[in-house]
């Protein structure tokens, strides 16, 4: 049976962030779900940490803050819709979902309450030498995600 085969990644997870790297890992995963059977499904993390933070600094108020969460979160969907599409072409099912938190903390908790098999991210040029705060947190998915992290790139 196909599914039995391959059970060691019958659970993916692809997170985008609607850059060009994020479009190549949502073709790649495309493929690889429809290839082993598996189910896929793709999140996009409104790094909401960052926002609360950055309140908390006085960087900007209240208002400023839910306007831009707001925008974020309308970006967001329109790259799950975007990868939807593509699903759809490619005769894959794919669930889609937004995250809320810090990066690699949401991430984590999708891939546990989920028992996903594994991670698919975009590449990112400089991602060791350029050290903001989503390398950082790209970073630390990658060392503490307890399942294998793909980035393509």
């Amino acid at each position: 049976m196909d599914s039995e085969k391959n059970a060691f990644l019958k659970r993916i997870l692809l997170v985008v962030d609607g850059s060009a790297e994020s479009e190549e890992a949502t073709a790649f995963a495309l493929k690889l779900a429809r290839g082993l059977h598996s189910e896929l499904t793709a999140a996009y993390v409104v790094d909401t940490a960052t926002m609360d933070y950055l309140q908390q600094m006085r960087i900007f108020v209240s208002e400023e803050r839910n306007e831009l969460e707001d925008s974020i979160h309308a970006k967001g969907q329109a790259y799950l819709q975007r990868a939807k599409l593509l699903a759809q072409a490619a005769n894959v099912p794919l669930e889609t979902t937004i995250l809320r938190g810090r990066f690699n903390h949401a991430v984590l908790q999708l891939l546990r309450q989920k028992s996903m098999d594994a991670v698919i991210l975009g590449g990112r040029k400089g991602l060791y030498r350029d050290k903001d705060v989503f390398t950082v947190e790209r970073e630390l998915l990658l060392e503490q995600s307890p399942v294998p992290v793909l980035v393509v790139k």
